[in-house]
């Protein structure tokens, strides 16, 4: 099927004209994952803020407040990958900061040592100090990382904007924030009174607002995007979900070290309690043995205290004996003082027995004391080793619902990077796309030129049509000419045939002008006259000569059809391939004289059927093609035998 080039040219400036934000606006940046990530309120924001280096493509970036990290250094990572020549700086004043700030300070100070000392450097100083560093207009992209309750906010952005380019962006977090206290909101809706502003409301809220004069043409088309709400969202809607895998990211990142920890502490429980375990186990095997020597030495003090019972038994019968013979048998003053020593003797000897017998209680006591002692430590070990138990077990739940989690989080990001692999794989189809448009944009003067030479070669064609329309009509006034002198010729041969035999022969006298003339007008009467009886036949292409604007609009039909096929046409008809004229205008052949001779335009529509089938068709003098398409069609009238 043939394309007119006004319609291809048409067509490509409403390709152009078409609204397609994301396609418009896709960028391999807004895809990336943060190389950083710890828990901020940026996180959700990150994927817009990495769109908007590439599509600003400064040279001078300021990040006023980098505490958290997370925005200065997805400022730092857009600038390296993209391998721009630009130079960031964070500013962030150590004084006032708590122990627990100074201490994440400091890492984030670590961070940045490692990773991005190439590009950027630490500014310890106030965000108005910072500013006043800078020249004015020498500053394409001013990050605004501050609380929302900040009180000098509103002179912090004029000095801001004083010192932006005439391409600057300056970005300021937390406009959904609109609690009591909260200022950030503020200014930038006073700002988007003046410049021209883009709002991501997810979140927190980031405002991106264009102060100066001549924004990049990439974000030209996102801050025009904000007057079509159609199209406002749809921005919305895609950065949201690319910064919810952001944020995704570390609440996974956090669940692993979450699972870590309880693996580590699960590990460090489990050794605990073997270790528990082994004490116990050696303590239970001491209490046995000391329960068991304890028994023994019991047993030894027992049968001692009894012994020693029976020896002071003994002892004071035999002093009771002594006594009871003292005053009978006390004969003389040496007896008296012997039975005096033996009675001194054997009362130190029992006071001695009874002393050992109550120091063996007293240690049999003691015994007793450190024996339930022990038992009291087995208990208590034991009870200690059954709450490790229980915690262990509780880890351990604990682990295997992180490991859930986990897993689960795993599909999750299985299915994001499935999606990630979608998007990017229609990034690159939009990219294509935007490619080809600006290719089609490239070559639109192109088209411009050729519809004026399609306009020119127009002109030349109807005016090749008007003198074609003369010669043929020069032409059929010489063929009525010739069949008139023919038919003189015969009646002149068929009088000298009916002349008697012995009339001299005679050659017939070439006819005059007058002649051919006169037989030109009487044929045409003859014609005229004839028209009474039977209907008149138009010549083939007649109505085309007659009538060249006709012939225009039947081109523009044929080509607006799927029927016609040139190249086939010309394969099919060799001779019209050869013709030096027809052989560049196969449809006009075709509509002049290859539909009445027959000639099919293409392999489903048969001329000469269609001719035969329609008499009023051939009697009109009409091509049968531009017939059916006008007509036949709606008639529901047949194209070929089949």
């Amino acid at each position: 099927m043939n394309h007119h080039p006004q319609d291809l040219a048409q067509r490509g400036s409403h390709e152009l004209t078409t609204p397609t934000p994301i396609g418009n606006l896709a960028q391999g940046s807004m895809f990336w994952q943060p190389d950083y990530l710890q828990p901020s309120a940026w996180l959700e924001h990150l994927p817009a803020l990495f769109w908007l280096v590439e599509a600003v493509k400064p040279s001078q970036c300021l990040t006023l407040g980098v505490h958290q990290g997370a925005a200065h250094f997805a400022v730092c990572q857009a600038v390296s990958r993209l391998r721009l020549d630009a130079r960031c700086y964070g500013v962030q004043p150590r004084e006032g900061l708590d122990e627990a700030a100074a201490a994440d300070f400091q890492a984030v100070r670590d961070y940045h040592a490692r990773h991005y000392s190439g590009v950027s450097r630490l500014m310890d100083t106030t965000p108005q100090a910072a500013l006043s560093q800078f020249a004015k207009g020498s500053l394409d992209l001013v990050v605004v990382n501050l609380p929302p309750e900040t009180a000098n906010i509103a002179s912090l952005v004029d000095l801001a904007l004083s010192r932006l380019s005439p391409r600057g962006v300056i970005v300021l977090p937390h406009i959904e924030r609109r609690e009591p206290g909260a200022r950030l909101h503020e200014a930038f809706d006073r700002l988007t009174q003046q410049h021209p502003a883009f709002a991501f409301v997810h979140g927190d809220g980031m405002g991106v607002v264009a102060v100066g004069s001549t924004p990049s043409s990439t974000l030209q088309t996102l801050l025009d995007a904000a007057e079509a709400p159609g199209s406002r969202q749809v921005l919305r809607d895609v950065f949201q979900r690319l910064g919810r895998s952001c944020a995704d990211a570390v609440e996974s990142q956090q669940a692993r070290q979450r699972a870590e920890q309880l693996a580590r502490e699960v590990e460090t429980l489990g050794q605990a309690h073997e270790r528990r375990a082994e004490e116990l186990e050696a303590l239970r095997e001491q209490l046995s043995e000391q329960g068991r020597h304890h028994a023994r030495e019991l047993g030894q003090q027992e049968a001692r205290v009894e012994m020693l019972q029976e020896l002071r038994d003994e002892l004071q019968a035999e002093l009771r004996e002594l006594h009871a013979r003292g005053p009978a048998s006390a004969s003389s003053d040496r007896e008296a003082a012997d039975t005096r020593r033996q009675q001194a003797a054997l009362t130190e000897q029992l006071q001695a027995v009874e002393q050992e017998r109550d120091e063996a209680k007293a240690s049999l006591e003691a015994r007793f004391k450190e024996l339930a002692q022990l038992t009291r430590m087995l208990e208590e070990q034991r009870t200690q080793a059954e709450q490790a138990s229980q915690a262990a077990e509780q880890h351990q739940a604990e682990l295997a619902k992180v490991r859930q989690a986990l897993e689960e989080e795993r599909a999750a990001r299985q299915a994001a990077a499935s999606q990630q692999q979608a998007a990017e794989a229609r990034l690159a189809e939009l990219e294509q796309q935007l490619a080809e448009a600006r290719a089609q944009a490239q070559h639109a003067e192109e088209a411009d030129a050729l519809r004026e030479r399609l306009a020119a070669a127009e002109a030349s064609l109807q005016a090749r049509f008007a003198e074609l329309a003369t010669l043929t009509e020069m032409l059929e006034e010489s063929e009525q000419a010739r069949e008139a002198l023919e038919t003189r010729v015969k009646t002149l041969e068929n009088e000298r045939d009916a002349l008697p035999a012995d009339t001299e022969p005679f050659d017939a006298p070439e006819a005059s002008a007058s002649e051919t003339a006169q037989t030109t007008e009487t044929s045409e009467q003859e014609e005229t006259a004839g028209d009474e009886a039977t209907p008149a036949i138009t010549p083939p292409g007649a109505i085309y000569r007659q009538d060249p604007e006709r012939l225009k609009q039947d081109i523009e039909l044929l080509q607006q059809s799927e029927w016609f096929d040139a190249e086939w046409y010309l394969k099919r008809y060799p001779d019209i391939a050869e013709h030096p004229r027809f052989s560049q205008e196969p449809l006009v052949h075709y509509l002049m004289h290859g539909g009445f001779e027959g000639r099919n335009p293409g392999p489903e529509f048969d001329s000469a059927f269609y001719l035969k089938r329609y008499n009023d068709v051939r009697e009109r003098g009409t091509n049968p093609l531009v017939h059916y398409l006008r007509y036949g069609q709606h008639e529901q009238r047949q194209v070929s035998a089949e």
